[in-house]
């Protein structure tokens, strides 16, 4: 179960979408509830399209948009907050703060809109979909009894509806998060809301047959709330997506998206998006000027919607020459850029709540297996996965941004940069990952068939 499956894009559509793959290329046989969706379609779809129920679900946000009274209730000038789009059946985490007009007015409006968002969204904006779920689980469920339910999270909207489906059905279920529930880094309701959701999270997940996490920490913190079999499965890479790649041997990327050698410029590559207060380019802005001449010798890259937060600080900053900004692109594309470029910029979040993330387009940049400049926070699994592979330079300051950026310019000038050898990303492929979570549903499974031998 997955409120967001392929092929409508998000970073967590991604992952269910290949481990769905990854199932059925094992022998399972699945199927997927899932929700329809308004966007347009980016990822390819890896499974066939039968063995996916798409449901409906009520918006309830557009529900309450249809009163005037709502009005009230929205931010004049909102403040762009993670996985933003058009459409308002697009991913969005625990709330993230707004920006609202000065005065009476707008303290009213932000103190109206934080009471929406408490009272409404329980447990998050897409609890519209848990009755269609249900219902479309009820029939699925009918006609095809599987030993299994899986659910990725978030929202959790979605670990409702695999609970309540598990105890209609007498089935065990597994959650897998994406990211944390109550423990989200950006959960800012209430304390007593918190103090209901924790016990809420303690009665859904505590009925659970196992749990599933992205991160080490976040892994370690579900093993200690809850007394049940806990895994970690990062997100991780698949080779098939790099087509010009030769995996698992080769030392290079081959093919025609490699680094330009003709160009003597550095090519840094950043895609996706970047939140304005969340990741923060300046101390490679402020590096880029600072070097000089040498400044103007790298190109930095970004695609996605990047525009409000990039092009006015690389103005201010006097390099605005030496960034460019494209629109968002597909999925394959952006691989295929990722590994046309000399080295790839990580902007880590700066918030010290995100220490536990681990960034799945991390996971794409080591599949493209150019080095990774990250920039942001300097410790946590993000930054150790880095380090440990000798994959990427985690930088905190100008100077060694700077530092970092002449050596490559260096490299570029006597023959190219070197790509990241296979050891890299021993390991880290979807594959051996998921390989985690199908040993967990077996254990489940086998648990249960001999609880219902002993039972007679």
């Amino acid at each position: 179960m997955s409120f967001y499956f392929p092929p409508y894009q998000t970073i967590g559509t991604i992952r269910v979408g290949k481990l769905a793959k990854f199932l059925i290329a094992q022998g399972w046989e699945i199927r997927v509830l899932s929700a329809q969706h308004t966007t347009a379609p980016d990822l390819p779809l890896e499974i066939p399209e039968e063995l996916i129920v798409r449901t409906p679900w009520t918006n309830i946000d557009r529900m309450f948009s249809r009163r005037a009274l709502f009005s009230l209730f929205r931010s004049s000038a909102a403040k762009p907050i993670p996985n933003p789009t058009a459409d308002p059946t697009a991913p969005q985490p625990t709330e993230a703060p707004h920006d609202f007009d000065a005065g009476f007015s707008g303290r009213l409006r932000r103190r109206l809109h934080k009471l929406f968002f408490t009272l409404v969204h329980w447990p998050d904006r897409q609890i519209g979909w848990l009755p269609h779920a249900i219902q479309a689980g009820d029939r699925l469920l009918a006609e095809w009894r599987p030993d299994v339910i899986l659910a990725s999270s978030p929202p959790p909207t979605t670990l409702l509806a695999a609970d309540l489906l598990a105890r209609r059905h007498d089935l065990p279920w597994i959650a897998d998060f994406r990211d944390p529930w109550v423990d989200n880094p950006y959960y800012e309701h209430p304390r007593w809301r918190l103090w209901v959701e924790r016990a809420w999270e303690k009665s859904v997940v505590g009925r659970c047959s196992g749990i599933v996490s992205v991160s080490p920490v976040v892994r370690d913190q579900f093993a200690a709330k809850f007394n049940t079999p806990s895994v970690l499965a990062m997100n991780g890479f698949d080779p098939a997506d790099y087509p010009d790649a030769d995996y698992p041997d080769a030392d290079r990327p081959d093919g025609a998206a490699r680094p330009n050698s003709a160009d003597d410029r550095l090519r840094l590559v950043f895609t996706g998006h970047i939140y304005s207060g969340y990741s923060d380019p300046t101390i490679l802005f402020q590096a880029l000027r600072d070097m000089g001449a040498e400044g103007k010798q790298v190109h930095v890259e970004f695609y996605g919607t990047c525009g409000d937060a990039v092009t006015p600080l690389a103005q201010a900053l006097g390099v605005a020459a030496s960034v460019t900004v494209h629109p968002p692109v597909s999925h394959r594309q952006a691989l295929a850029i990722q590994m046309g470029a000399d080295a790839l910029l990580s902007l880590q979040w700066i918030n010290p709540k995100e220490i536990s993330r681990i960034a799945a387009k991390l996971f794409e940049y080591l599949g493209a297996r150019r080095p990774i400049l990250a920039i942001g926070c300097a410790t946590g699994p993000a930054v150790d996965l880095l380090t440990s592979r000798n994959a990427g330079f985690v930088c905190d300051n100008a100077a060694d941004v700077a530092r970092r950026l002449r050596d490559w310019l260096a490299q570029k000038r006597d023959g190219g940069i070197l790509p990241l050898p296979a050891s890299a990303t021993v390991g880290l492929t979807r594959v051996e990952q998921f390989s985690h979570i199908e040993r967990l549903m077996e254990r489940v499974v086998q648990a249960r068939r001999e609880a219902s031998i002993e039972r007679g």
